[in-house]
């Protein structure tokens, strides 16, 4: 009994140690498996994470980029419709300039009436306190190429400057736009006015040619501002303007002419050191352009239209 006692003990004290090792190491390898597997997994997951943060990067760039070819197409298709309707402007602008300038049979220049004893003044592009505009042109120092001083002149020219477009102009209390740009009814009473050719941004009586007198003196001036005649500055008195010459004009002055027209008619005065002239009274009247007279007054001849 002893003998098998200790044969078991034997048995176990050499058997049971690998035994238990052998346990142990499966336990651990099973334990690095699962590591194994778990780093393995939160590796992938690592990876998804960066793939799908790189797939919505994409998307987000692919979406800015869209939208800023969209803005740019959006921005070239206004500018190009911008230039498309400038251009159409100028195009029918020119049409109604050249066509113009002869003027319709309604009326010819033997028919335009005279008007008589006009009380006339003298202003001046680039006058102080008008802005450096006129009724049709909001930049006309610009346009003309200077201030046309009255006092230090060179001939029909103010000093150190040779005008773009025509010294002899003048004003009449009548403009057959309003000052919102909207054509006055009374603008078909205009001899030479023309269905055909009211268009928007274009003016029937700029550019017109008058012939005037004072006493022995005729000079020719083409039309170039308005005189206003109430406090909103609108210019409407369409019954003197295309009226009877003996109508009379609200606000006392009939015609303002340039300092080149106030010389030609002799109206100057040395002794008026702010605009060199003397008011006057004059005699005018409309005049077809192919029938006025060769002179100092088509040195330059303004063809411009509106300039807003």
């Amino acid at each position: 009994m002893k003998k098998v006692i200790i044969a078991i003990l034997f048995l176990g004290v050499f058997l049971l140690p690998p035994f238990v090792f052998a346990k142990k190491q499966n336990k651990t390898n099973v334990i690095q498996t699962q590591n194994y597997s778990n780093l393995n997994n939160f590796s992938n997951k690592e990876s998804n994470i960066t793939t799908i943060k790189k797939a919505r990067q994409e998307k987000k760039k692919a979406t800015i980029k869209a939208r800023q070819e969209k803005r740019k197409a959006a921005i070239k298709a206004r500018q190009e419709k911008r230039k498309a309707a400038i251009k159409a402007r100028q195009e029918k602008r020119k049409k109604a300039a050249k066509n113009v300038k002869t003027d319709t049979d309604k009326i010819t220049s033997d028919e335009y009436i005279w008007h008589n004893n006009v009380l006339t003044t003298q202003f001046y592009i680039g006058e102080r306190g008008s802005k450096n505009q006129t009724a049709w042109n909001i930049n006309a120092v610009k346009s003309f190429g200077c201030v046309d001083d009255p006092i230090n002149r060179d001939g029909i020219y103010p000093a150190n400057c040779a005008p773009k477009e025509n010294s002899f102009y003048f004003a009449l209390p009548y403009d057959d736009l309003t000052n919102s740009g909207i054509r006055r009814n009374s603008a078909k009473d205009i001899p030479w006015y023309n269905s055909s050719l009211d268009i928007e941004g274009y003016s029937f009586v700029k550019n017109k040619w008058i012939e005037i007198k004072k006493g022995d003196f005729v000079c020719y001036a083409q039309w170039e501002d308005c005189i206003p005649i109430d406090n909103t500055g609108e210019c409407f008195d369409n019954n003197y303007v295309f009226g009877n010459e003996n109508t009379i004009v609200e606000i006392g002055v009939g015609l303002d002419v340039s300092p080149a027209v106030s010389d030609c008619l002799g109206m100057d005065d040395p002794t008026d050191k702010k605009f060199g002239h003397m008011d006057g009274y004059t005699s005018w009247k409309f005049i077809d352009e192919k029938d006025v007279p060769n002179g100092l007054w088509k040195t330059t001849i303004t063809n411009s239209n509106i300039n807003w």
